[in-house]
């Protein structure tokens, strides 16, 4: 048993240079919110770009996943089928029941043209709101095939400061969570 919840309420930043009148920004902010599915929220809207998330909540009210959509309204308008998209699974402690992290699952969309920077940006605006201690993933066989490939996923990926192993895992980990000690026998 699962609930579609809106437990994020338009968080929205606006930094468009033409549109820095309040009166435009809530009419584009009715106009998007006019077009969007219900379960959607808008978190982040820059120049023509517009990310916006639906979230699965489990029965103890967890997030299992969000799915982010960016839509370029300069070409697609708010089109599913033409936007750009970024999946997130939930990692849970069992012992308490609880939130650790997320796991960045897919990332699709056209290259060079921005989108999954503004993809980045909201998913890291959006776990704000959880107390979360990192985002994990892999970087799949069919990334790290061709090396132009993999070396513009490194860039991407160390600009929002992930690391990357030896073994294509990505990894952030958020300072605010204290980090355990280690107090094994070296």
């Amino acid at each position: 048993m699962f609930s579609l919840s809106c437990r994020i309420c338009f968080i929205i930043i606006v930094t468009m240079t033409n549109y820095n009148d309040e009166t435009d920004t809530k009419i584009i902010k009715q106009s998007i919110k006019e077009n969007l599915d219900k379960n959607e929220n808008i978190i982040l809207y820059y120049n023509q770009l517009i990310v916006t998330v639906i979230e699965e909540y489990d029965f103890y009210e967890i997030i299992k996943y969000a799915v982010f959509y960016c839509y370029d309204m300069s070409i697609t308008g708010l089109n599913k089928r033409n936007s750009s998209k970024l999946f997130i699974k939930s990692i849970l402690s069992y012992s308490p029941l609880r939130l650790r992290g997320f796991n960045l699952m897919d990332i699709v969309c056209e290259p060079n043209k921005g989108y999954g920077t503004a993809l980045m940006k909201a998913l890291l605006k959006y776990i704000e709101n959880y107390n979360i201690e990192y985002i994990d993933g892999f970087l799949s066989p069919v990334d790290t095939a061709d090396k132009s490939h993999k070396q513009r996923l490194l860039h991407f990926y160390s600009k929002f400061g992930f690391e990357i192993d030896e073994h294509n895992r990505i990894k952030k980990i958020f300072e605010k969570i204290p980090k355990t000690l280690d107090f094994t026998p070296k």
